[in-house]
């Protein structure tokens, strides 16, 4: 097998001027750079879970506190 992938960017091959060499390293950084990118979608996502919890809490309370001043007014 060999170290590195000669790849060319026409449909039919035939434009030599437009090739890509694929190394094991620029497979390794994609596969890297994907890892991170998953990881911080990840992130974001159970960031906005938890927003979104803490807003519907914080509602709640505001709901609670109004309420009990309410029933102190009497």
């Amino acid at each position: 097998m060999t170290q590195s992938i000669d790849l060319s960017l026409s449909p039919t091959g035939g434009n030599a001027v437009a090739t890509v060499r694929i190394t094991p390293e620029l497979i390794e950084f994609h596969k890297r750079r994907a890892r991170e990118l998953r990881t911080e979608s990840y992130r974001s996502w159970i960031r906005r879970g938890v927003a979104l919890f803490r807003s519907k809490a914080d509602r709640q309370q505001q709901i609670d506190c109004a309420d009990a001043a309410w029933l102190a007014r009497g």
